[in-house]
This record gives structure tokens, C-alpha cells and sequence, in this order.
């Protein structure tokens, strides 16, 4: 009983027994969380030379001249794998 006490004080009190101030922002969090989920699983399906250029052009907004400097790679070579990451991304498992 002692312990238990103890264990309650030491844990912060779980985030869900406060109200929702609006359901709809929670929905879209979620939504957000799970397309993260989604995209990082696709992400790792890839080798790591498509992942490079897919992150370069996605996420870090480079041009695809720019991302093939960064990446030191050829630009026809960069369009190439970007097109085989896409068609690789999509393919289910």
C-alpha cells in the first residue's frame, strides 16, 4: 500500500484524464502522428542512396541541383533514383 503511494507520487498523472478542449485538434494530431508512422516505415524500406535524395528534396526543400551537390551525386543520376525511391515507397509490402 506504502509503495503504491509512493509510485503515484513519483509518476506524472496521465495525460488523458484531463477533457479534450476540442476533439477535432486531437483527431488531426492523431492523423498527423500516423502519417509520420507511415512515411517512416515507407522511408525505411529504401535504400539508404534514395532515402538520402527523397529526405534532401521532401523534407530539407533542396532543388534537385542543390540536393545533388549536398549529396555528391550527379543530377540525371538524382532524378533517376528519386523516380525508383517513389515507385519502391509505393509498392506494398
Amino acid at each position: 500500500m506504502i509503495d503504491n503511494y509512493r509510485r503515484a507520487r513519483r509518476r506524472p498523472a496521465e495525460g488523458m484524464e484531463r477533457e479534450l478542449d476540442d476533439p477535432a485538434e486531437a483527431v488531426e494530431r492523431v492523423d498527423e502522428l500516423l502519417k509520420r508512422v507511415l512515411m517512416e516505415e515507407a522511408l525505411l524500406r529504401l535504400s539508404s542512396g534514395h532515402r538520402d535524395v527523397l529526405v534532401a528534396l521532401h523534407y530539407r526543400r533542396f532543388t534537385v541541383n542543390e540536393a545533388a551537390v549536398q549529396l555528391n551525386i550527379q543530377r540525371h543520376r538524382e532524378i533517376a533514383r528519386l523516380l525508383c525511391g517513389v515507385g519502391v515507397a509505393d509498392r506494398p509490402k
